[in-house]
């Protein structure tokens, strides 16, 4: 947050340094200084007050006017083609500067009497602008967005050295205490890159140092000079800020003895000494090497993802404990098991207090995502990439709009996909929108299926209340919980057991225990129940929306039917109800589903209305001639035959869920 605030502060007082860089009633750094920032998006209130009373402050009235009015049409126009466009990129950007700059300074010469001069003056000015305009928004874009531990590309390095010497020739003539600021601040900027940067940035930070002296001195020596001092500044960098400032010194002395006397002059080798002191004076973290910096972040790559990832497991055990503590009183088996699952979430969060909670830097496709939401005008304080039980990857933002904007999750996940490089969706968790406030987002890669499920039931004759339930629910990590829990009995007692089972089964499975682990702990939690008649059938599939397959699990469960197109296949259960023995009894099945298939599940109480023998062969006839497309309709059909054939009223409760599965 503090790195945030200072180069904001930073971006905004070169605004007042660019606006100050007119010659002969020219200013077109001032006005590419300007349109530059005003493409990014947080600092539009801020840029243009500080360009506009610098102009006003420092240039000729009707200048000062000129370039204003440059601004105001410059911002109106931006504004629409970005609501029209919703993202508008550099290259829109300059190109509207330019344009607004030739068009109000040719317009301007029209009432002149040498227009033929105006216009082209105009028209030069205008490439310029739209030149200097690109060139400087793709280096306020990195100061803005680059992270810490990231180098600088060529282009970004060429224009940071243009912002550089923008400030330099702002600076001209500037004292403090009879001490010229520019050579120092000339100086010491040379060193800090080459040192922090390397040879490269040194270099070009020394060319640009070097434009400006030329055009100070009207000299071309110094062009070429200035360059050799930066790589020489970043071939040091090696022996330490010392050994470098040493080499560094030894350097300009050389030049200055055989080369360019200029370099040794009084003025100039103040701002050489002074440059050099502050630079070896500065906090170490400020100046640290990129390489050692990126070596530090590796270190401790991952250290908040890990802190997520506990956090969740914590969450999962203190629903576990409550929902394990709805089927016992205090002081029996279960009751101790809930409490020692909520000890253990306890523990698990006060272990991520010792987990290190700044590290903002992350791995290449973080930083892609990153950049492709700030594209998108969003101001995102962090993302993280947290990898899931199943393998894949959650992606969690924290960000909001800048300047009044709304934007939908939906957009918002077109961006983030962009970055990742897959598509991906938000999490369902009742997020809609992204407003002006911070907050968090979760996304995940878009699975490659989807489903459609209908439910249709019946309560047996005389109840107001089914001793069966069900649950159809999609897990975070893209996979699909479909099931029935059938209570032994029915009525509220039985519905009641039911319903706790299918809540202990989802929160076990959503805080990644294996299928089988979650029936041996409910089969155990049962068992300890206190009439020790709490066995219950349950039927349950989890499907897999990345691959297609789904796994099933039937303990004293009616049979499960896969339909394909005009094929059906049945999977039954021989095993006796989880609650009835020691060793959970269940079968379990895998299977690969395919683009149109559907799973119907039924309960008992389905079941026994069909005649014969063979009741699942009979069901499986029916559902080979059912018409229904839509899952819904499909469940009501089949319970509205089971009705049908049942004789003397509805002797158990029925459930029906069908399940389709659609490849997207």
């Amino acid at each position: 947050m503090k790195n945030n605030i200072v180069r904001k502060t930073g971006i905004r007082l070169m605004g007042i340094a660019a606006a100050m860089c007119s010659t002969f009633s020219f200013n077109p750094i001032g006005i590419s200084y300007f349109a530059a920032v005003y493409m990014e998006n947080e600092e539009k209130i801020w840029i243009f007050p500080i360009v506009f009373l610098t102009l006003a402050f420092t240039m000729p009235f009707l200048s000062a006017l000129k370039y204003i009015t440059i601004m105001i049409v410059y911002a109106i126009i931006y504004s629409l083609v970005e609501a029209r466009r919703k993202v508008c990129g550099k290259y829109i950007g300059s190109s509207i500067a330019g344009i607004c700059a030739f068009v109000i300074q040719a317009g301007g010469s029209l009432m002149t009497n040498e227009s033929a001069k105006g216009i082209l003056t105009g028209f030069l000015e205008g490439i310029l602008v739209f030149a200097l305009t690109a060139i400087l928004n793709t280096g306020v874009h990195a100061i803005l967005d680059k992270r810490g531990y990231e180098v600088f590309n060529n282009e970004e390095m060429i224009s940071l050295g243009v912002l550089f010497g923008v400030l330099l020739y702002a600076l001209k003539g500037t004292e403090v205490f009879t001490i010229s600021i520019a050579p120092i601040c000339m100086y010491l900027g040379i060193l800090y890159a080459a040192y922090r940067y390397g040879v490269g940035m040194g270099a070009v930070v020394g060319t640009a140092c070097g434009v400006v002296m030329m055009l100070w001195r009207g000299s071309t020596t110094s062009l070429g000079l200035m360059c050799l001092v930066g790589v020489m500044a970043g071939s040091f960098r090696s022996l330490g800020k010392l050994g470098c400032s040493i080499g560094y010194l030894a350097g300009i002395w050389l030049l200055g003895k055989f080369y360019d006397p200029y370099l040794l002059d009084i003025v100039n080798l103040g701002g050489v000494l002074f440059g050099t002191i502050l630079f070896l004076i500065m906090p170490k973290q400020m100046i640290m090497q990129i390489e050692k910096r990126m070596k530090s972040i590796n270190g401790n790559e991952g250290m908040e993802e890990k802190k997520g990832y506990i956090l969740e497991v914590a969450d999962s055990f203190r629903s576990l404990s409550k929902s394990i503590g709805k089927f016992h009183k205090q002081n029996d088996l279960s009751f101790a098991a809930a409490v020692q699952f909520n000890e253990t979430a306890h523990l698990l969060e006060n272990i991520t207090e010792y987990v290190p909670q700044d590290w903002k830097h992350r791995r290449e496709k973080t930083d892609k995502i990153y950049y492709a939401l700030r594209k998108a005008r969003l101001n995102v304080r962090s993302v993280h990439i947290i990898e899931q039980q199943n393998g894949r990857e959650k992606i969690r933002i924290v960000a909001k709009t800048g300047n009044g904007r709304i934007m939908t999750v939906k957009e918002a996940s077109a961006y983030v996909g962009r970055g990742y490089g897959k598509q991906v969706r938000s999490v369902s968790d009742g997020k809609t929108i992204i407003n002006g406030e911070y907050a968090e987002y979760n996304f995940i890669e878009e699975p490659n299926f989807m489903v459609l499920t209908g439910v249709s039931g019946i309560t047996k004759s005389g109840e107001s209340i089914s001793g069966d339930n069900f649950t159809c629910m999609e897990l975070e990590e893209g996979q699909v919980l479909m099931g029935i829990v059938d209570g032994m009995g029915s009525g509220e007692e039985a519905s009641e057991d039911s319903e706790r089972v299918i809540g202990l089964l989802e929160d076990l499975l959503k805080a990644g225990y294996e299928e089988e682990a979650a029936l041996k702990l409910v089969n155990s939690v049962l068992l300890g129940k206190d009439n020790g008649e709490a066995s219950t059938a349950i039927d349950i599939g989890l499907m897999n929306l990345y691959s297609g397959k789904c796994s099933f699990y039937k303990s004293g469960a009616a049979a499960t039917f896969i339909k394909r197109n005009q094929w059906v296949e049945v999977m039954k259960s021989t095993s006796m109800p989880v609650g009835v023995l020691q060793e959970v009894d269940y079968e379990a099945a895998y299977k690969k589903l395919y683009h149109g298939d559907y799973v119907i599940m039924v309960s008992d109480g389905v079941l026994e209305t069909f005649e014969g023998e063979d009741k699942e062969e009979e069901i499986s006839r029916f559902l080979m001639e059912i018409k229904e497309k839509n899952p819904k309709e499909m469940a009501d059909s089949i319970l509205e035959v089971a009705c049908d054939r049942a004789e003397n009223g509805i002797k158990d409760d029925m459930t029906v869920i069908v399940t389709g599965i659609w490849r997207k």
